[in-house]
């Protein structure tokens, strides 16, 4: 594909990758608060 094609396809998947990786932080920081609860 051209280069331009390859440019804005990057530039549509950017933030699905931020979006996982703001869940991923979300399921992270959701298991500290769990494991701490537990452990009380």
């Amino acid at each position: 594909p051209p280069p331009s094609a390859k440019v804005n396809s990057e530039q549509e998947y950017q933030p699905l990758r931020s979006l996982r990786e703001a869940e991923l932080v979300a399921a992270e920081a959701w298991a500290n608060t769990v494991a701490s609860e537990m452990a009380w």
